[in-house]
C-alpha cells in the first residue's frame, strides 16, 4: 500500500481542556492552564486517520470530548506492540458504556484496523473492518503526537503539565 498524498496513519488534536469548578460550584470545561496535576484528565478533540478516514467514536460525549489520558496510554501500548518482530495484535477497549473496541493487527509491514463490538456495549462498525495502513506511519504518527502533546501540555500548565505527563505517559 502506498499513499502518495501523505501518511496512511495520522493523529491530530485540538481544543484541549480539563475539568474546572464554575461560579456555581459545578464542573465545567476549564483551560488547560487550570490543570491541577498528575491525577487530572485532559480532554479535547482527537482525530486518528487511517488511510485518510477518521476513526469513529473516540469520545463518549462527542468528538471534542475524547479522554486524552486513555488514548495516550492506548497509543503508547499500540506503538510498543507493533514495533516488535512478527505479527501481533493490540485491542483497545476501555469498557466505557457504549464505546466500541479498536483492534489493531500488525501483518507484515501493515497494521489492519477494525472497530469491533466493545465490552461496554458499543457496536462494531462494518465500514471499519480491516482498514490497512503502513506500520511505519503508525509509529511515526504516535511519536509526533507524543512530542506535540508534551509541548502543548507543558506550555499551558508548566510543572503541573510535567506531572500529568509523568503520570500518564511514563506510567
Amino acid at each position: 500500500m502506498e499513499n502518495v498524498s501523505g501518511p496512511s496513519f495520522a493523529i491530530e488534536f485540538a481544543d484541549l481542556w480539563t475539568d474546572a469548578i464554575g461560579p456555581a460550584g459545578d464542573s465545567e470545561r476549564g483551560s488547560l492552564s487550570q490543570l491541577a496535576g498528575a491525577g487530572e484528565h485532559i480532554h479535547g478533540r482527537l482525530e486518528i486517520r487511517v488511510d485518510g478516514r477518521c476513526l469513529p467514536s473516540l469520545g463518549y460525549f462527542g468528538p471534542d470530548d475524547v479522554c486524552l489520558n486513555e488514548w495516550v496510554r492506548a497509543l503508547t501500548h499500540l506503538r510498543t506492540a507493533i514495533t516488535g518482530d512478527g505479527e501481533t495484535t493490540y485491542l483497545y477497549d476501555e469498557g466505557e458504556q457504549g464505546q466500541p473496541g479498536y483492534h489493531f493487527a500488525k501483518v507484515g509491514d501493515e497494521v489492519v484496523v477494525s472497530v469491533r463490538d466493545g465490552i461496554g456495549g458499543g457496536r462494531a462498525d462494518p465500514e471499519w473492518l480491516g482498514v490497512a495502513c503502513q506500520a511505519v506511519d503508525v509509529v511515526d504518527a504516535i511519536a509526533a503526537f507524543s512530542r506535540q502533546l508534551e509541548s502543548a501540555v507543558i506550555s499551558a500548565a508548566g510543572k503541573r503539565g510535567r506531572e500529568w505527563l509523568a503520570a500518564v505517559v511514563d506510567e
